[in-house]
């Protein structure tokens, strides 16, 4: 998938857009909420605090108002304030907590009543007042403090409502002034005033404590997701990193594995591709380089052996000249003599089929192809290796099918490869076994896999199997399976072993069949069933 064939939702860049997006979005809807609910709050404290401080000012003007009416009232009266109070019917009458006292003074400023009566005849200072007589005058403190003995420290939570009446006198009927002092405490008042500022203050705080730790999680939940998106597009790109070592170090057989189908997915599938362009290229050059050596080994091999063949044929010929020309008369010295010649011919056979090896894996290839069953030419081979096989106490398993398995293939060089394997397999059993050939039509291709149970090949020989010259037999010339590569790769197959120690080698060829080779060849030749 190209990136203009890919969705846009599949972008990076996208994704993390909407990502920081949906983060500054929530953020913002977390702030609008915070100071709503932060003014819900703060309104609420508020309007308690409103109520509290309009009650308690009401309950202060209210005994304020009642000591002032008590006062009015003992001016009417024969008795003394503290008197009238000691009366059970007015025991009542003012709030002594907040009234700490009330004074009745003359205008030359001596205390004709009060709430104490050590304080009668007592002189005060009295408020300085200009002009119109005032309704009333609030004054901090109390004027009387220090009259009652010891000088009291100053109380600032006290203060003195000062009004100024005009009464008759009783005996001439003359008018005369008074002033009428209200001395009262406002601790009350303060403490409720405080007690409110504080539960504001609280509810700012808890707000503010709130707004806090919700703007904390949005923080730590933005570092997560940052810390997630930076993981998930750091972590491919330093898989990749490592596969470009791996590449450096030049391993190929591997891919990168992609599940995204973002950027980032698009550069691993374009890793792969590169890749498999590398790995193209590696088998290119290992073929050019295989096909460059082989064409130095077969001219050099070539010219030798066309120079060993010569003699060998003179040998061969010489040999059966002497037999027949030259036999010893006695029997014993004739069969001896024949046992020898037999040797020598068996020698002289093996070192022709050496160069006859020698020159097929030189010789470029020349195949004649032709429509080729393949699982009769196997049963052929199978027969060839059938009285050795018998003899070492092997049994051949062959699992054949009965329809011909056909192949393009030259079937001169197709059986004597599979002979190849076939005789590796039976001598690889010296002490008996099963050989087990198996040959499975997949439609475009045929598989033929060869199995023995003997020795098996070891690991680090495994890989070697196939090269030149290399064989892990005593007597063997290390050319058999490399031919037998060759012949498979010209037919545009492949072939594979596999082998654990002890436990047998077995050999997969791999070839395309007829039908894959040759367009509209239909299914009456491979319908029909082998005699």
């Amino acid at each position: 998938m190209t990136p203009s064939d890919r969705p846009i939702w599949f972008s990076f860049r996208l994704r993390l857009v909407v990502v920081m997006t949906t983060l500054l979005l929530a953020t913002l809807a977390l702030v609008l909420y915070l100071n709503q609910r932060a003014q819900v709050a703060v309104q609420d404290a508020l309007s308690r605090q409103k109520v509290t401080v309009n009650e308690t000012f009401s309950s202060h003007l209210t005994d304020v108002t009642q000591a002032t009416n008590f006062a009015l009232m003992s001016l009417n009266q024969s008795a003394y304030i503290d008197e009238i109070l000691d009366k059970p019917e007015y025991a009542n009458a003012i709030n002594r907590e907040r009234i700490r006292r009330i004074l009745i003074v003359l205008d030359d400023g001596v205390i004709y009543d009060s709430t104490e009566k050590e304080l009668r005849d007592k002189k005060i200072e009295l408020p300085v007042v200009s002009g119109d007589l005032p309704l009333g005058l609030v004054k901090p403190g109390d004027p009387a403090v220090g009259l009652l003995g010891s000088p009291s420290p100053p109380d600032d939570a006290l203060e003195t409502y000062w009004v100024r009446v005009r009464t008759r006198d009783t005996v001439g009927g003359e008018q005369q002034s008074q002033w009428i002092a209200i001395v009262v405490s406002n601790r009350q008042v303060l403490a409720t005033i405080d007690q409110s500022q504080r539960e504001v203050a609280d509810v700012v705080e808890s707000v503010a404590g709130v707004r806090w730790k919700l703007t904390l999680g949005v923080f730590a939940l933005a570092v997560a997701l940052t810390v997630l998106l930076v993981w998930r597009f750091s972590w491919p790109i330093r898989q990749l990193a490592e596969a470009a070592e791996r590449v450096a170090r030049g391993d190929l057989d591997f891919a990168v594995h992609v599940t995204r189908r973002d950027e980032v997915g698009q550069l691993g599938r374009t890793f792969n591709t590169m890749l498999d362009g590398l790995r193209a290229k590696a088998e290119l050059e290992d073929r050019l380089n295989n096909a460059e050596r082989a064409a130095v080994i077969g001219r050099l091999t070539s010219a030798i052996a066309h120079e060993v063949r010569n003699p060998l044929n003179f040998i061969n010929l010489s040999i059966d000249r002497v037999r027949s020309k030259y036999p010893p008369l006695d029997a014993s010295d004739r069969q001896a003599f024949d046992k020898l010649l037999g040797t020598i011919k068996e020698e002289t056979g093996r070192l022709n089929r050496l160069v006859t090896d020698v020159l097929n894996f030189g010789r470029p290839a020349n195949l004649n192809k032709r429509t080729f069953d393949l699982g009769a030419g196997i049963e052929g081979v199978l027969e060839i290796v059938r009285a050795q096989a018998d003899a070492q106490g092997v049994r051949i398993d062959a699992r054949i099918p009965e329809t011909p398995v056909e192949i393009l293939a030259d079937a001169q060089k197709m059986t004597s490869c599979f002979s190849n394997i076939v005789i590796n397999a039976v001598q690889a059993m010296p002490d008996g076994g099963i050989l087990t050939v198996t040959v499975e039509n997949n439609g475009d291709h045929v598989v033929v896999c060869v199995g023995d149970t003997g020795h098996g090949v070891p690991l680090d020989a495994l890989d070697r199997v196939f090269e030149p010259y290399y064989s892990t037999k005593d007597t063997g010339t290390g050319l058999g399976l490399a031919v037998t590569k060759k012949i498979v790769e010209e037919h545009g197959g492949r072939i594979s072993a596999s082998s654990a120690p002890g436990s047998g080698t077995t050999f997969e060829v791999e070839l395309p069949s007829a039908e894959a080779q040759i367009p509209g060849l239909d299914g009456p030749a491979a319908a029909s069933t082998r005699p």
